[in-house]
């Protein structure tokens, strides 16, 4: 747990870092997301939108490298949180951006592929976003972020009793949702 602590503290710094991406090859990616929880489905259960609010909330923070004017390839990290029923989940993950369109470098199509890793209060799985995007760049070192997509969040945990000791049994289900991000480009 502690390594993982390390780890996020460190990825968290790397903006104030910056300096050696003055020419802007790299860009760091700071966003809040809206989940708006479509079904969950597996292991013999399956929930919609219409037998309970399901919503959630993300936090990530990704760093791009452009590798042409088109293509962007990089890592990120996330905190997010899935409500009715109830996960936290903490992806690792690596993000591709497109931007196919020549008289529009600013819309982009993109792809978020990760795992969330588990232990304490956190649920291991695949994730899975695609959507499209659109970028403001404000000032050279300064944009804003809009992302509009589709999340699917595998979800693989045990049940367990109050005290953690005792297996229940084993939830593999899947879960769709619909989203929303707004965020910082740095």
């Amino acid at each position: 747990m502690r390594k993982i602590m390390v780890f996020i503290l460190s990825f968290c710094l790397l903006p104030l870092f910056k300096t050696s991406a003055q020419d802007h090859k790299i860009r760091f990616y700071v966003e809040t997301s809206y989940l708006y929880g479509l079904v969950e489905k597996g292991d013999g259960f399956k929930i919609t939108r219409s037998n309970s609010n399901m919503s959630g909330m993300g936090l990530h923070l990704s760093a791009l490298y452009s590798f042409s004017k088109v293509f962007s390839a990089g890592v990120g990290l996330g905190l997010d949180r899935y409500n009715n029923p109830g996960y936290n989940s903490l992806p690792i993950f690596t993000s591709l951006q497109c931007m196919p369109l020549s008289v529009n470098r600013n819309i982009y199509a993109f792809t978020n592929i990760g795992y969330g890793i588990g232990g304490a209060d956190f649920t291991k799985g695949g994730m899975c976003d695609l959507g499209i995007g659109y970028k403001l760049i404000i000032k050279q070192s300064f944009g804003l972020n809009l992302k509009l997509g589709y999340n699917l969040k595998q979800i693989n945990s045990e049940v367990k009793d109050f005290w953690g000791i005792t297996n229940f049994g084993k939830i593999d289900r899947n879960r769709h949702s619909l989203f929303i991000a707004f965020g910082a480009i740095l």
